[in-house]
């Protein structure tokens, strides 16, 4: 038997426990609506240099999505099932169940760490080929590239014991199943709403008390481009250092799907199309890509005068995102009044 749950390569994809749920729900365009009113807010962490989330998007659990069906399972719980943990996973996939857990990448193919070292991190298993005996992920490959590649059921089942004597602090066996049964409309005032606590820096978390207790090392919105700011002063200070690739990835997936979503405005009669908006979140958009490519120069060369660049160019952001967030709100809030000020040159 043969077996390929369908994934898609998702246009966030930063952090892998974001990515998985939506190569899953990418292949629905349901669920869009709900993409589109959703990875607005973004917090980071003073202690960004010991957080293991330093910089990211502001995200409810994944359980309470309305398009997917979530089991949570944990490993100390596999002897309870009295299987293997590859029968366990290829009885799921045959029930149309993802499943995402942490292996060994010393056992994992075409991983940085693949035969190298050990490492626990977390992949997306979509599908397996039992003539074959292999399984099918999803995670980022030996070049960086967030791809699919594949694994031996024996190598598969080393990688999975080996977290029993390797560092691990991810647990989790988790189950995901789109839910056909899900329902979300898109909510304009919940953007409006998502958009003032970025713009104002807001504590999102404080809305969910009842579920976690915020942490509170957090930072919130645009505020978060001091987190940015701090880790660049940090590369200037250890030009030698390990270099983190992702705070200007992250960055730039906010200002691409932030580009995307003014395109959905418009396309859905929130926006006119004739608003310079669209233009102004491309330029920001870009702007991000050019911080990401200078970074990418200073990991290669050392050179700190890139770093210096994009200090300035996190600076030129910050302030030109902050008039272009402003002018969104006003715009989706009452857009007559916006219109008519835009015609009047105002």
């Amino acid at each position: 038997m043969n077996i390929q749950l369908p994934v898609q390569i998702p246009p966030m994809k930063c952090w892998q426990f974001s990515a998985f749920p939506l190569a899953i729900l990418l292949n629905h365009e349901q669920s869009l609506e709900w993409m589109f009113s959703s990875f607005i807010q973004v917090s980071g962490h003073t202690n960004f240099l010991t957080h293991p989330v330093p910089f990211g998007f502001y995200e409810v659990d994944y359980a309470y999505n309305p398009w997917l069906k979530v089991h949570r399972l944990d490993r100390s719980l596999m002897p309870v099932f009295r299987t293997s943990i590859k029968e366990l996973v290829i009885d799921c996939l045959k029930r149309g169940y993802y499943l995402y857990l942490n292996l060994d990448e010393f056992y994992v193919p075409n991983r940085v760490p693949y035969q190298k070292f050990n490492r626990s991190h977390d992949v997306l298993v979509y599908g397996f080929d039992e003539e074959e005996e292999l399984f099918h992920l999803l995670g980022y490959n030996e070049r960086l590239i967030f791809d699919k590649t594949t694994i031996s059921f024996a190598e598969f089942e080393q990688a999975y014991h080996s977290l029993e004597e390797v560092p691990n602090y991810c647990h989790q066996i988790y189950l995901y199943q789109f839910n056909e049964k899900g329902a979300f409309t898109f909510d304009i005032e919940l953007v409006i709403q998502s958009l003032k606590e970025y713009l104002y820096s807001r504590n999102t978390a404080a809305k969910y008390k009842l579920l976690a207790e915020p942490e509170p090392t957090f930072l919130f919105g645009m505020q978060t481009y001091e987190i940015l700011q701090g880790y660049m002063e940090h590369l200037i200070g250890s030009p030698d250092g390990y270099v983190d690739l992702r705070y200007m990835h992250m960055l730039w997936e906010h200002k691409h799907w932030m580009t995307r979503r003014v395109q959905f405005l418009i396309e859905k009669g929130y926006l006119q199309p004739g608003a310079d908006l669209l233009e102004k979140a491309s330029h920001i958009e870009k702007s991000s890509e050019s911080a990401r490519n200078m970074l990418i120069k200073f990991y290669r060369s050392r050179n700190t005068a890139n770093v210096h660049a994009v200090k300035q160019i996190l600076e030129q952001i910050r302030q030109s995102e902050s008039l272009f967030v402003e002018q969104l709100i006003e715009a989706l809030s009452l857009p007559e009044v916006y219109y008519e000020r835009k015609a009047e040159g105002m």
